[in-house]
């Protein structure tokens, strides 16, 4: 991995951070975006530094999660526990990369490893990708949802767009969906990215027992409107269940 020397930063030029919402494509809809691609076209010192950070590449989820997506409990768990701390923690450096790059984008709070999810992604080509955190996910995609919990329960999975308005995505039905612990989990359905461009943030709520779906939705439309309708704003839904969230940025495809 490439380090960068931050002794080379001088007075004026652009922060780590700026290069950060740069590349993430952060600073489209900001006012300091034309600032920035100003001082970059009469500074060769920072467009060297630019070079530095885009040469530097995470690991993929893909690298990471190379075997099916329909992953299925290994069956000699003793066997197979010196790979799983391995993958384990390549997937806690790219998620700390993630973090890294969207930690201006506030995350439903929850308690430190007892919910997360994941986005499983399939293109109009057909391809299959994991989008990073905050990553672009285009009008016509078909979105999975992974739900790993440390105790088993009952999960809902519900989107908070740009419009302001929320959708229940799984379950798909009136029936909840009971949840094992310990092992990630590609709910059942697929949900397809809609016309309604701009961040959304997709929560996933994890409850000892069911929950009715009207009270769910109804907790994320308060929450969604006391953020004046943005989702990137909205850190919690105020149920009495574990939370966590997913932000993707709904584009048209190029």
């Amino acid at each position: 991995m490439t380090a960068l020397n931050a002794s080379r930063r001088r007075a004026g030029c652009l922060s780590d951070l700026l290069f950060d919402q740069l590349m993430a494509g952060d600073l489209a809809a900001n006012s300091a975006a034309a600032d920035v691609r100003a001082h970059l076209a009469s500074c060769d010192r920072c467009r060297n530094r630019l070079a530095e950070f885009e040469a530097i590449e995470a690991p993929t989820f893909e690298d990471l999660f190379a075997q099916s997506l329909e992953r299925k409990p290994p069956r000699n768990a003793t066997r197979l526990a010196i790979p799983a701390v391995v993958l384990a923690a390549a997937a806690a450096l790219v998620l700390g990369v993630r973090e890294k790059r969207n930690a201006e984008v506030p995350a439903v709070t929850r308690s430190k490893g007892v919910l997360s999810l994941d986005l499983v992604r399939r293109g109009s080509s057909g391809e299959v990708t994991r989008p990073a955190q905050g990553g672009a996910v285009f009008r016509g995609d078909a979105l999975r949802f992974e739900v790993t919990a440390a105790r088993a329960g009952f999960v809902t999975v519900l989107g908070l767009d740009a419009a302001g308005a929320v959708t229940v995505y799984a379950p798909t039905s009136e029936s909840t969906i009971h949840l094992e612990a310990g092992a990630p989990t590609v709910l059942p359905g697929s949900v397809v990215a809609d016309g309604t461009l701009g961040p959304e943030r997709i929560v996933a709520v994890h409850c000892a027992k069911p929950s009715t779906l009207d009270e769910l939705q109804e907790a994320a439309r308060r929450a969604l409107s006391q953020a004046g309708g943005n989702p990137l704003r909205v850190t919690e839904l105020g149920t009495p269940c574990s939370e966590t969230s997913f932000i993707i940025d709904k584009r048209e495809r190029p």
